[in-house]
């Protein structure tokens, strides 16, 4: 009896989650929280907090330093504003809407002094990642349909693409947004004994790109 075999191959994941202090600088992320690894397209908000009554940010390579509650000014895809001032303490965010794989490796920065003293995140959109789905099986229903099921391991999947090759002939194309699926309409080989398939099938992991 022949045997089915199953790849796949994650085109993108997401990026790293991180959290920076210093004495009088305050610098992390607060969307997804703390610890969460947001996705390629997701919202990303930083915040920094500073207790010099002076804050001033870094962001594609570019000062921005606003002095008022409610100012905002938009640089390198991030937009930068105050959400409050009390005594010498000034919080102020960095928002992206929808995070790009082009943010990978970006540096950005926020200080208490002007210029220098600051404090850099470094942006990370990385991928493939070093693992494949796992615990992966195929089970027989009748003589032409089998399920399928895989653990999934990655938060930032979009979907999967499966493609069902018979006998090194294309056979049928199946998109699915869940860890599991039916293939259905399979041909019998001659030499099967329950349920023969001459199957290739590849399992691809995708996310959908914002940017």
């Amino acid at each position: 009896m022949a045997t089915a075999s199953i790849y796949w191959c994650l085109v993108l994941t997401g990026c790293v989650s991180l959290v920076v202090s210093a004495a009088a600088v305050h610098f992390h992320q607060i969307v997804p929280e703390a610890g969460v690894v947001p996705c390629p397209g997701d919202r990303l908000v930083l915040t920094c907090t500073t207790d010099t009554g002076s804050l001033v940010w870094e962001v594609d390579g570019m000062n921005i330093q606003l002095a008022k509650q409610g100012a905002t000014t938009e640089k390198g895809g991030f937009l930068v504003n105050i959400t409050n001032i009390t005594g010498n303490t000034t919080i102020s965010t960095a928002t992206d809407e929808s995070v790009p794989v082009s943010l990978d490796g970006t540096m950005i920065g926020c200080s208490d002094t002007f210029p220098g003293g600051f404090v850099y995140l470094t942006i990370n959109v990385t991928g493939p990642p070093a693992l494949p789905v796992n615990n992966i099986t195929i089970e027989p229903i009748n003589n032409s349909t089998v399920s399928i099921n895989w653990t999934e391991q990655q938060r930032c999947i979009h979907h999967y693409d499966i493609t069902i090759t018979s006998n090194e002939t294309f056979t049928e194309y199946k998109l699915v947004y869940t860890s599991s699926t039916t293939i259905t309409s399979l041909i019998a080989g001659t030499s099967y004994i329950h349920l023969l398939l001459f199957l290739l099938i590849l399992v691809e992991e995708k996310d959908l790109l914002h940017h």
